[in-house]
């Protein structure tokens, strides 16, 4: 394969530009060569952007670049992951936060069952209580009653003898 470059000492941005491409193409014919490797995709558009600004093309810059870009990648996808735990956490703190509301919810309602329950119960028992009352002065009035009755039967049982 052979490539043909006309450099002149006067070329313009574009035509720059179009040497690159071209040497992008025609090196991408031939990928078991180590050259296209070194016209990639990447290094031509960087190349490509460094002579539409009017800066000077040195391949460390690239490199540095391209350090930094790397650097920049490895951040950018610690900071998304942080920011997942972070809405992951974030979720489980609003789930937490639902299920500690809802237990709280359901203690106040079994608290209140509790109250009304321990209120008919005392409400029975004060019952109860007033019906033992009634009871005892029900027993009272009758042990009087059969007492008096004694004594009658008594005092009749003497008479006649």
């Amino acid at each position: 394969m052979e490539i043909r470059i006309r450099l002149e000492d006067d070329m313009n941005k574009a035509h720059e530009i179009a040497i690159l491409d071209k040497l992008q193409a025609t090196f991408e014919k031939v990928p078991n060569n180590y050259l296209p490797t070194l016209f990639s995709s990447a290094f031509v558009g960087w190349a490509s952007n460094r002579i539409k600004d009017d800066f000077p093309l040195d391949v460390m810059e690239y490199i540095q670049d391209f350090d930094k870009d790397q650097q920049i990648a490895q951040l950018t996808e610690e900071l998304t992951a942080e920011m997942e735990r972070k809405v992951e956490v974030s979720a489980l703190k609003e789930q937490v936060e639902q299920q500690l509301k809802n237990a709280h919810s359901a203690f106040q309602r079994d608290q209140a069952d509790w109250f009304e329950e321990k209120e008919a119960l005392n409400e029975e028992i004060q019952t109860k209580t007033m019906q033992c009352i009634n009871y005892k002065e029900q027993n009272d009035a009758l042990m009087l009653d059969i007492r008096d009755l004694k004594v009658k039967m008594y005092d009749l049982s003497t008479k006649n003898n």
